[in-house]
């Protein structure tokens, strides 16, 4: 992949990630397709080795888990018990989206680093 075709997927990247951060809830289909180029793109930035800080964070990123369920804590375990386990749905969902919002900021954040240290060489 050339340099050029690895900026246009930045920008593609960049774009989705803003997308999915402004929305209300995420798609778990967008996201999908979202994992599937941030992961060709990672593979792409550790054969150029640009340095190796850059190289070790890369390295790092693990691949989004779509079908995440987060664990219940004792707290939440409890809270459920006492409300007849509505609480529970309301827990995973939101710990489920902090996760994925997490995940793409994390993404968006290390590309434009990448992006820009493209650009100083």
């Amino acid at each position: 992949m050339t340099i050029n075709e690895l900026h246009q997927h930045f920008v593609d990247l960049d774009f989705q990630a803003n997308k999915m951060l402004k929305s209300k809830s995420i798609d778990t289909n967008y996201l999908s397709k979202y994992s599937s180029v941030s992961e060709i793109v990672k593979e792409n930035i550790l054969k150029l080795s640009i340095s190796p800080e850059i190289d070790r964070e890369i390295s790092l990123l693990e691949t989004i888990t779509i079908d995440f369920i987060p664990k219940l804590t004792l707290v939440a375990q409890f809270q459920n018990i006492l409300t007849f386990g509505f609480s529970k749905k309301i827990y995973q969902l939101k710990k489920r989206e902090r996760y994925f919002r997490d995940e793409i900021q994390k993404r968006k954040l290390l590309f434009n680093y990448v992006e820009k240290q493209l650009k100083t060489i």
